[in-house]
């Protein structure tokens, strides 16, 4: 997986929110690109707020941007990243987020009431990131002549486990060599990563009945999960192991130790479901991993 290709599919991504943003943010966030999408390399998170500062997060910096926007322009941007048919993305709603097929993931800030967030005050878009060096190196930790070993990799929150399993899911799918299929319940992998690669992508599904779908009927060589928690999942990935899928899922945690007090990852450790725990520590822009193989 190349660089180039990485910062296509970040390109891809803002020029899909721009779209939908009013246009009095959207013109603010290109003069602070010269005019041009590919400044989103360093854009990680777009706060569109009713009243006259928004706020844009670049590489790490939190800078305002003057837009003055209304609460009607906030419903209006729901509205188009909804496609008009904010009843298909009921379930997302009631939780307070909407998800865009480009892999944003957007939180609604608003008043709560009768099982939905409505007056929405503010919309929180956070961008998907890849690296081409985290995907590759993450393969070169499951992908052998042997086959494809099964990891758990760990960290605190915003450390960037997402960003570790899109990238390696794009690196391990280059070529059309391999058949992963990622349970993508919160539709944060972009749909452009299964029109450009192999990676067969299972939108929307709650985690443990995609597993179980990936498993019965997709014939995979692996199966990626994002933040893999409740006992229902841990079963799920039980039973795919043990007919001899290899998961590779992430979870929340600062050390194994850590791992271990939750009783559902705990019991998938213990069982040898997962060859390989890797431990993700980030320094600034920089990844680095702590590997533990399970005998």
């Amino acid at each position: 997986m190349s660089y180039a290709q990485c910062a296509a599919f970040r390109e891809t991504a803002i020029r899909e929110v721009l779209s939908v943003l009013p246009r009095a943010l959207s013109s603010e966030l290109l003069k602070l690109g010269g005019g041009k999408a590919c400044f989103s390399l360093g854009l990680s998170e777009i706060r569109a707020r009713a009243g006259e500062v928004s706020m844009a997060v670049f590489s790490g910096v939190t800078l305002p941007i003057r837009a003055a926007l209304t609460k009607r322009d906030l419903e209006d941007t729901v509205s188009r990243i909804c496609g008009g048919a904010l009843y298909i993305h009921k379930e997302s709603l009631c939780q307070s987020f909407l998800s865009m097929d480009c892999g944003v993931r957007v939180g609604i800030v608003g008043t709560y009431y009768e099982g939905s967030v409505g007056e929405a005050s503010a919309l929180v878009f956070r961008l998907p990131y890849f690296s081409a060096d985290i995907g590759d190196r993450l393969r070169a930790l499951v992908d052998s002549p042997a086959g494809l070993a099964s990891a758990l990799i760990y960290s605190p929150p915003a450390m960037g486990k997402t960003t570790a399993i899109r990238s390696l899911s794009l690196s391990l799918c280059e070529g059309g060599k391999r058949r992963i299929v990622a349970v993508d319940e919160r539709r944060e992998f972009p749909r452009f990563m299964s029109e450009c690669t192999s990676l067969d992508i299972l939108y929307g599904y709650k985690k443990e009945f995609g597993i179980e779908v990936a498993t019965r009927l997709l014939n995979p060589e692996m199966i990626i999960i994002d933040e893999l928690s409740g006992e229902g999942e841990a079963e799920a990935a039980f039973r795919a192991a043990h007919q001899g899928v290899p998961i590779v899922a992430t979870a929340h945690a600062g050390s194994i130790e850590e791992l271990k007090r939750r009783p559902a990852i705990s019991r998938l450790i213990d069982s040898g479901v997962f060859r390989l725990l890797v431990g993700l520590f980030r320094q600034g822009n920089e990844y680095g991993f702590s590997v533990k193989e399970c005998l």
